[in-house]
């Protein structure tokens, strides 16, 4: 078959050239690089490309591949989650995979490395490891609309280490997990959940896919709180709490079979009054 070869460069906005990449890969099983939400920066794109010409079928078989540069970008993901800011690194992609060795970016007022290895069966693990600044990042956040993010982050000053994993099917989410020591961050949060600069307190946070409509949510903080919560999700796309447990101390709690959320546990001081007042600010 006779084939035709293009080799070239562009820069320009990355929206855009994302745009053009999935044009360009119009195959059967082309690359799906839909990313949420709002993208601004530039970058520099290099590709190859074979395309078989005089071919009768109506769907082709494309050969690309090549390389984009993110050039300071932004990623915005909507009012409740942070942006990811600074965004530089490589991503080197075909017609049909993706991959990178690593990105760097800003994210939650502090450094934060990306990285991504290849599982069987095609899955990808994207691991992250940063320092998060909340100093930093609720001097930025207050100067947004009242959210959601505000609420629980506000009260929490300092800075430490955090780490998080993402398993990827395609572009779905099977799991992801955060974790930190909370070392060096001080919470203002009402009792039980204030804490000082110096404390340690593991905090757990993970996402599982149960199935293609159910996922279940695990929340650990030290010995103070534990959370299971199953979602399932509706016609409109939304998850809804179907049932869960929440478990104050070191006791644990059986999840129940009935639509419901069971919370036990002793609770040494809840400053109730204090939680009243924030909620009602937001």
């Amino acid at each position: 078959k006779p084939l035709l070869k293009i080799k070239g460069e562009a820069t320009g906005k990355t929206k855009q050239i994302i745009q053009l990449i999935k044009e360009s890969a119009s195959t059967q099983n082309a690359l799906d690089i839909d990313i949420p939400g709002t993208i601004t920066g530039k970058g520099k794109l290099q590709f190859e490309s074979t395309i078989p010409i005089l071919a009768k079928e109506k769907l082709i078989d494309i050969d690309l591949k090549g390389q984009y540069q993110f050039i300071n970008n932004q990623f915005d993901f909507g009012p409740e989650l942070p942006v990811i800011s600074k965004v530089n690194g490589k991503v080197s992609f075909t017609h049909n995979i993706w991959d990178f060795d690593e990105i760097q970016a800003q994210f939650l007022g502090g450094p934060i490395v990306i990285r991504s290895k290849s599982l069987n069966n095609d899955k990808k693990q994207i691991t992250l490891e940063g320092q998060a600044n909340f100093d930093r990042f609720n001097a930025r956040l207050s100067q947004k609309s009242p959210s959601t993010l505000q609420l629980w982050l506000q009260p929490i000053q300092g800075a430490t280490d955090w780490s998080a994993s993402i398993d990827l099917d395609g572009n779905q989410i099977m799991a992801m997990q955060v974790v930190s020591s909370l070392h060096g961050a001080a919470s203002l949060l009402p009792a039980p959940f204030s804490k000082t600069h110096d404390e340690t307190i593991p905090l757990t946070f993970t996402k599982t896919a149960i199935d293609s409509t159910t996922e279940k949510l695990f929340f650990q903080l030290g010995e103070k709180v534990t959370a299971e919560i199953h979602r399932t999700q509706s016609k409109q796309g939304d998850f809804i709490p179907t049932r869960g447990t929440m478990s104050f101390g070191s006791n644990s709690i059986t999840l129940p079979n009935e639509k419901l959320t069971l919370v036990r546990g002793p609770i040494p001081l809840l400053e109730w009054d204090k939680w009243q007042e924030m909620l009602d600010q937001h």
